[in-house]
């Protein structure tokens, strides 16, 4: 229950989101392109087929990719992530609509999160926010 305390307190905080440092245009801070790591021709990516596999494993149901959106979480005017989540719909999950997914590292150091979306976690946002928070408890 830890982790859910320090995961309202960090939502709650009123310098938790800085506007100055929400992404436009489909760039952020480091020139990434979101159009780079959305399906390409109609073809979901590879990367993307990964994430699927690891909200799928996570979830224990099926999951279809619905959108890609970047996402910038930003602390006492520190940013703390930013990079692309993965948005799914779920298929047969008794509590959870929807999931989300992302990627850090690449090749062999490549590791996927996932985050399904259980109130609290109703966003993208609110789920980079949690797998911060429990990061944070580890």
């Amino acid at each position: 229950m830890r982790s859910g305390a320090a995961f309202r307190l960090l939502q709650l905080r009123s310098d938790a989101q800085i506007p100055s440092h929400d992404a436009t245009g489909g760039r952020w801070r480091d020139g990434h392109d979101l159009e780079r790591c959305r399906s390409n021709r109609g073809r979901v990516t590879n990367r993307i087929t990964k994430i699927k596999k690891a909200v799928e494993k996570a979830a224990e149901c099926r999951a279809k990719y619905l959108e890609s959106t970047v996402v910038v979480e930003a602390f006492r005017s520190q940013i703390m992530w930013e990079g692309v989540v993965e948005i799914f719909t779920l298929h047969g999950h008794p509590k959870a609509k929807r999931a989300y997914g992302w990627q850090a590292g690449v090749g062999t150091d490549a590791q996927f999160t996932a985050v399904l979306g259980i109130p609290p976690v109703n966003s993208p946002n609110t789920a980079v926010r949690a797998a911060i928070a429990a990061k944070a408890h580890e």
